[in-house]
């Protein structure tokens, strides 16, 4: 919560940690006092990743029913919501992510009876096996209005796709799934998933890319054209910031008995396509021109010194050049138009942005986990595992700004406990 990135700054801060913390935390031994360093470091190595993922996804259940249940009593005192209160209470985002600084080299096992004075391998086989590199990755649910994390699966020999399903299971053991929606990126758009999530009576929003060709040409090949984009869409319409301006439009294309049956063939359960078209404008300076250096002024009196001192014109300001990027991406859905209008749909693709910008963003930025180095048995999942109920504890007390957060709380260790308390 102190923003500390390594298990030698945990050790840290345990050390430092006042008095009354460490006897509410119970982490002073009445016999050996603080535990080494060391001691910190195997503990969190040798952790149970599984066990204490089953123990925070209990906590973050309570948490997240406790915060839609809330969310959804103050939107009903306000006309007009429905839409906002099916995007509030029941959408998931479903995303991976690799922690960079786990890197480390894969193990390659040597053959039985290989002796010890065979030359070594080429250069090009070593090089070879050294861009070899093994990273903790990791697929995460996030539910997506109140910040919390809900679970997180390791993924293992880089199989992402049933890391993910791994993830379901977890999810729908906590919570019932029933009329939720499940945003993923292109990468989960297969049919395993899309099955699982409808065997758990939810609906999906699928992002369709060039990974999936039969699909994605399936709905390249539709007359986007000829359809006008879908009016009054929450989360989507027009944003200025950042230097930019960008505008959204939705196009909704109902299937017909023939088209749905092709569709289906490709991903199951599939009902409408969707083309979501994204115009951004950034204002980006052009390269200042160089100014030329005064010349030397030559050895002389009167007019022709002085016309040698003089330089060259000022270059004029530049103007900001404006950019324009048009990006299409496909969806498709496995809801109709009776369950899901056009601006809700808008709302659940942009809303699924929330899990990269509001949590692995932080992670890798603020929290530092790109950088960090630890690559140890359970450590790195055990470290993420962290990293996600900070952020969530964030999340939960309105506090916008993860960064400025663990430096109040690195300050102020009694406010800190009061949220481990309160929560």
């Amino acid at each position: 919560m102190g923003g500390a990135r390594s298990f030698a700054a945990i050790a840290d801060a345990a050390e430092d940690a006042a008095e009354k913390l460490i006897d509410v935390i119970g982490l002073c031994h009445p016999r050996w006092g603080l535990p080494h360093r060391s001691t910190i470091r195997r503990v969190l190595i040798a952790a149970g990743a599984p066990a204490l993922e089953a123990a925070l996804r209990r906590w973050a259940t309570r948490r997240m029913l406790a915060h839609a249940q809330a969310r959804t009593a103050q939107l009903r005192r306000r006309p007009g919501t429905a839409t906002e209160m099916a995007w509030a209470t029941n959408a998931f985002a479903l995303d991976g992510k690799v922690a960079t600084g786990s890197a480390h080299p894969e193990p390659v096992e040597q053959p039985v009876g290989a002796a010890d004075d065979q030359p070594s391998q080429e250069p090009a086989q070593e090089q070879e096996q050294a861009a070899r590199t093994v990273r903790a990755a990791f697929v995460s649910v996030l539910h997506v209005d109140s910040g919390i994390t809900i679970t997180q699966s390791a993924i293992e020999g880089g199989d992402e796709v049933a890391a993910a399903q791994a993830a379901l299971e977890d999810l729908a053991a906590a919570v019932d799934l029933r009329g939720c929606v499940i945003t993923a990126d292109a990468r989960h758009t297969v049919r395993a998933t899309a099955t699982q999530i409808l065997g758990y009576g939810a609906h999906y929003v699928f992002a369709v890319k060039a990974n999936t060709p039969t699909l994605y040409d399936l709905l390249a090949e539709q007359p986007w054209v000829a359809i006008p984009p879908a009016p009054g869409q929450a989360g989507g319409g027009r944003e200025r910031g950042h230097a930019r301006k960008e505008s959204r439009s939705i196009k909704v294309l109902g299937c017909t008995e023939e088209q749905l049956a092709e569709l289906r063939k490709a991903i199951p359960g599939a009902t409408q396509m969707l083309q979501m078209t994204r115009t951004r404008t950034t204002l980006a300076d052009t390269p200042v021109p160089r100014p030329r250096t005064a010349r030397k002024p030559k050895k002389g009196k009167g007019k022709a010194a002085s016309k040698a001192c003089k330089t060259s014109k000022t270059p004029k300001s530049t103007t900001p050049k404006k950019t324009k990027v048009r990006e299409v991406v496909y969806y498709v859905t496995s809801m109709d138009h009776t369950t899901a209008t056009p601006a809700a749909l808008a709302a659940w693709i942009r809303g699924h942005w929330t899990i990269e910008n509001r949590v692995h963003h932080v992670r890798d930025v603020t929290l530092g986990e790109d950088a960090s180095r630890v690559r140890t048995g359970s450590g790195p999942q055990v470290m993420a595992a962290i990293r996600n109920t900070v952020i969530s504890l964030a999340r939960l007390f309105g506090r916008s700004n993860v960064a400025r957060t663990t430096r109040r709380w690195c300050r102020r260790e009694e406010e800190a406990l009061a949220v481990l308390l309160a929560a």
